[in-house]
């Protein structure tokens, strides 16, 4: 299963276009808030539904670990939730989100992933 979900990451990734420039940078990066919002947004639009309530991955892969083929960049999570990923059940949001909604997610993905690490290396 595990190499499943290698191999959609790769086609997934090799398939991305590229952002304008401006789009690149995340304007919400560590703001606690925007995360708080971005978790609203990830449960109403329904990403919870493949990718668990947590981000913590379901059906879909887990969006809070380190566990993926390139390491993910702000810009590349935002195309992947604004274009969804060809070959896979990855919709695009672009209809549904505005840019600042999909940033808003990118940013509880990415607070996430930095609880996550800090627990990690949180002596017992």
């Amino acid at each position: 299963m595990r190499i499943q979900y290698l191999l959609i990451f790769f086609l997934v990734l090799t398939t991305t276009s590229a952002l304008p420039l401006d789009d690149n940078k995340n304007p919400f990066a560590g703001d606690s808030s925007a995360a708080i919002e971005g978790k609203r947004l990830f449960l109403k639009v329904g990403c919870y539904s493949c990718h668990g309530h947590e981000a913590e991955g379901a059906i879909g892969p887990d969006l809070t670990d380190d566990e993926w083929i390139y390491k993910p960049t702000d810009s590349m999570i935002f195309n992947t939730i604004s274009n969804g990923r060809s070959g896979t059940v990855m919709a695009s949001f672009s209809n549904d989100l505005s840019k600042d909604e999909i940033w808003k997610i990118v940013e509880f993905l990415r607070d996430k992933n930095r609880q996550r690490r800090k627990l990690e290396v949180t002596p017992k």
